[in-house]
């Protein structure tokens, strides 16, 4: 009944509207016209029902009528992977929960439009994705190493916001420091637990908007406490954590350089040592409550300040900066003037400042050069007199004079010796030898002993060293070196004392990935990606000796050819058999030893596309891997940047960490990218039982973000 009511009603309807008007349809169109008319509208009518209970179904009410501006409703589970976890729709527009509070003067949480436990079910990483502030909850950047400093910080972080120190009190001590940038430094740890509560009760009474996550800070190159505050400076906090405990926190300003002049602030990598130094225009006075050295702690009180100007062409900057003698590092950097400078303004290089070690001034000094530290005054005379001969040029006749104060005993001697053997004349093999001469005697030169441990410990990585790498023989002269300490007539030579104790320490922890990496990429760069009149490409496993190809199969190499249809074009290695079939190498090609190092080759081989040849589009992809400390320096980018506390911290070289039932290994590799910057990957090695491998890439971590702005 209810159908031939909507049936008649539309009839009249149509017959009104063709009466009311004139038309040129005939009688029999106008006929069907009013007799199929209805039909169409009731289809559309059944249709609408049709796809409404059909959604219902599937969807539940989720968007079955057009949102209502003002009232916030939840978005689909597909939309998540695009938008983060605070975004809710209103109308057709998405925003985050905050946002909507604002825009339409309202207070509601995720909870009232998700329902119950949803912000509690929220994982930390998802909330650092979040731009809205979840009560009592903290955001943790995803995929960030995990260290010390990273659960310290996450356990402070939280104390922070929930006020409650209970379960970071026991990594405070009333010898831990809190130092707020440029104002005052207290210490305590009662009096740092009051200070912090008392900004969070504060801020809670005026009703301050802030949002504290853990993040990355690329200028400490640690995870630190970043705090976003609404209508205020965001804020950070800094860590120095000694003996497991928290030495110094420093609580700071997320940008602390004046606008007018920002040079490098701590939202960037610190400079290296190196390209400042050549900067340096004179000494400055000291200052308190800045930032201490993240290498040691040492305070800003207790570090040498210098002045700076840096030419650095068509602008320039001016100011201090800060450098810890004991790390040689760079602290703090201060510019507080900029200049404009012609367009066409060049650079004016200069040389590195040089000056005893007595002075304030900073030195980088190569152990080897001339040098005036022995205070003998006869002895001395005789090595100034060397040195004065040796600059005019008259190397055979300083050789004499160095040989005869040495062989008397003058320590600056045996090691000038030395610099005009190798730097002078390039006699290397000679300045071998006298390097062994000298550690054979009785009172050797502890810069001679220093410079053969170097040289046994770098073997052929040394240019021009003829000495074949033996690390136990770099322990050798480290160890006799630091049994000098004991000997009186060596108390000046605190400092090569010290560095010897973290050289030989870093021997402990040889890094073998490292020259795996650079041994395999050198095979594959220099000899496999050139020798393109040979298919067979087996050499690569002369050099990856823990992977090989299942019986039957050869290894081949496609370069990326300009000859491509394609935008852009990429090489890669594949299989083949002895019938010629060609494949695309994938893991199950390959047998791979059960070890740390035979999941590292596997992922050298599996990454090493991107070091091989491309073409225009494929650029995208080329990477500069990370094997050493010195390839960071030749990366154009990023070569005047200080990362040493990454290798510190055990985050910048390769590291695989073997399963105790070696049933997987995770592989952990650095490398730059010119769109993606300076990145920590993380593989999987699952290792199977046919002698194959599964392989996973788990997760990347940014160190510090780039985008070089080219696009293909």
């Amino acid at each position: 009944m209810i159908w031939f009511g909507i049936y008649l009603a539309c009839v009249i309807v149509l017959v009104a509207i063709i009466m009311g008007f004139k038309s040129n349809l005939s009688k029999r169109q106008k006929f069907l016209t009013v007799a199929l008319g209805p039909l169409t509208i009731i289809v559309l009518f059944v249709g609408v029902i049709v796809i409404s209970i059909d959604h219902i179904i599937k969807h539940g009410f989720h968007d079955l009528l057009p949102k209502r501006k003002g009232k916030a409703h939840p978005l689909k589970a597909d939309d998540f992977k695009y938008w983060p976890k605070d975004t809710i729709l209103s109308g057709s527009d998405k925003m985050t929960i905050d946002e909507f509070n604002v825009k339409f003067n309202k207070n509601i949480r995720l909870d009232d439009v998700y329902g119950q436990a949803y912000e509690s079910s929220l994982t930390p990483e998802e909330i650092f994705n979040c731009k809205s502030r979840i009560d009592g909850r903290i955001g943790v950047e995803p995929n960030m190493p995990d260290s010390e400093y990273k659960a310290i910080t996450i356990a402070f972080a939280r104390a922070f916001v929930s006020g409650d120190y209970s379960t970071i009190q026991d990594k405070l001590s009333d010898k831990t420091y809190l130092t707020l940038y440029k104002r005052k430094t207290f210490s305590g740890a009662k009096t740092i637990i009051e200070y912090f509560k008392t900004w969070k009760k504060k801020a809670d009474d005026e009703k301050v908007w802030y949002k504290v996550d853990v993040a990355w800070n690329p200028n400490q190159c640690r995870p630190s406490v970043s705090v976003q505050i609404k209508g205020y400076n965001n804020m950070v906090i800094f860590f120095f954590i000694k003996n497991e405990k928290i030495d110094h926190i420093t609580f700071a300003p997320s940008h602390l350089q004046d606008y007018g002049c920002i040079y490098n602030d701590i939202d960037r990598p610190l400079l290296s040592l190196d390209f400042v130094s050549q900067y340096i225009t004179g000494d400055s006075d000291t200052q308190e409550n800045h930032l201490v050295c993240p290498s040691c702690g040492t305070d800003s009180a207790l570090i040498d300040w210098y002045d700076f100007y840096m030419d650095l062409g068509p602008v320039g900057y001016s100011g201090k900066l800060t450098i810890c003698p004991d790390c040689g590092r760079l602290v703090e950097l201060m510019p507080d003037t900029r200049y404009r400078l012609d367009p066409f303004h060049k650079v004016k290089q200069k040389a590195h400042v040089i000056s005893s070690t007595q002075s304030k001034s900073f030195v980088l000094r190569i152990k080897g050069q001339y040098t005036f530290e022995n205070d003998d005054p006869c002895e001395k005379e005789k090595n100034r007199q060397g040195i004065i001969t040796a600059n005019n040029g008259a190397s055979e006749e300083a050789l004499k004079i160095f040989i005869d104060a040495a062989e008397k005993g003058n320590l600056d001697s045996m090691i000038n010796v030395f610099t005009v053997y190798w730097a002078n004349e390039g006699q290397y093999k000679e300045a071998a030898e006298w390097l062994k001469y000298v550690a054979g005697s009785a009172s050797p030169s502890p810069h001679c002993l220093w410079n053969l441990a170097v040289m046994y410990f770098l073997g052929e990585d040394l240019a021009n060293n003829p000495i074949v790498k033996d690390i136990d023989r770099a322990r050798m002269y480290l160890s006799r070196l630091l049994k000098l300490e004991n000997d009186s007539r060596y108390s000046s030579y605190l400092n090569i004392f010290n560095e010897a104790r973290s050289f030989i320490s870093s021997l402990d922890k040889f890094n073998i990935f490292s020259g795996a990496g650079d041994s395999i990429h050198d095979i594959i760069v220099n000899s496999i990606c050139k020798t393109t009149d040979i298919k067979d490409k087996g050499e690569l496993f002369f050099r990856a000796k823990s992977i090989r190809l299942k019986d039957g199969l050869k290894l081949g190499a496609y370069i990326a050819s300009v000859k491509t249809e394609s935008i852009g074009d990429e090489s890669h290695f594949f299989v083949y058999n002895e019938t010629g079939t060609e494949e695309k190498l994938i893991p199950e090609h390959l047998i791979v030893d059960k070890t740390a190092m035979g999941a590292f080759q596997l992922y050298l081989v599996l990454t090493a596309h991107t070091v091989m040849p491309v073409f225009w589009h494929g650029g995208y992809i080329v990477r500069d891997f990370i094997f050493n400390p010195d390839d960071i320096t030749k990366i154009k980018p990023i070569q005047n940047y200080d990362f040493s506390i990454l290798l510190k911290d055990d985050n910048l070289l390769p590291k695989v960490e073997l399963a105790s039932d070696k049933s997987y290994a995770d592989v952990y590799c650095s490398y730059w990218n010119d769109w993606e910057g300076l990145i920590r990957e993380h593989y999987r090695i699952k290792f199977n039982a046919d002698g194959t491998a599964s392989v996973v890439a788990k997760d990347k971590f940014t160190f510090y973000k780039y985008d070089c702005g080219i696009c293909f």
